[in-house]
């Protein structure tokens, strides 16, 4: 189910978006009735959301889409 979920994952635009669209995703599973899936899906909200942040910081202050 998640083996390389992102491994050879092409994107483009701000890489904070692509981050914050993979949250979005995971959060969808937050509910499921599967223990393992609600974990995983916390764990990957929880690394987007982390990741998102870093690149947010980093696109603000290297002034990126501004």
């Amino acid at each position: 189910f998640t083996a390389g979920r992102h491994d050879m994952e092409i994107s483009w635009g701000p890489v904070s978006s692509n981050y914050e669209g993979h949250a979005r995703v995971a959060r969808a599973f937050l509910n499921h009735p599967l223990p393992v899936i609600r974990q995983w899906a916390e764990r990957e909200v929880a690394s987007a959301d982390h990741f998102a942040s870093f690149w947010r910081k980093y696109e603000e202050d290297e002034g990126f889409g501004a």
